[in-house]
């Protein structure tokens, strides 16, 4: 009965314990592999997002993305969002069409608006 508490208390000390404080290290081999694979992950990814915590004068100006001296492009994605944002006005064609329209509006209105005048004028 005795040995048989004994494995009961070893098995549940071992349910809760899985890692040596002393070796730094998991017991079980298979999970100290996951948790080094996962460490490796996390070191390539830290400080990779770090200009998103920037204001928005420091991130979006371009010597975040390029080098102010040599005109060389560090971060080509950046770059490109902000070509696009210089850009606008040449990025929206269906504006364009909207804006050509309301200027030949108003060019007609003018038109008429002056054949008018002319018109009252001969008519006194």
């Amino acid at each position: 009965d005795s040995q048989r508490m004994k494995k009961l208390a070893v098995d549940k000390y071992w349910q809760s314990r899985d890692f040596d404080p002393v070796r730094c290290s998991f017991y079980d081999s298979k999970k100290e592999k996951i948790f080094i694979e996962k460490l490796k992950d996390r070191d390539k990814k830290h400080g990779g997002d770090h200009h998103k915590r920037l204001p928005m004068s420091v991130r979006e100006s371009e010597g975040g993305f390029s080098d102010i001296i040599s005109k060389e492009v560090k971060d080509n994605m950046r770059f490109k969002a902000w070509e696009r944002r210089q850009n606008r006005y040449k990025n929206r064609p269906g504006a364009r069409k909207i804006e050509q329209s309301q200027k030949e509006r108003a060019g007609k209105l003018e038109q008429l608006q002056e054949q008018r005048f002319i018109n009252r004028c001969l008519v006194k």
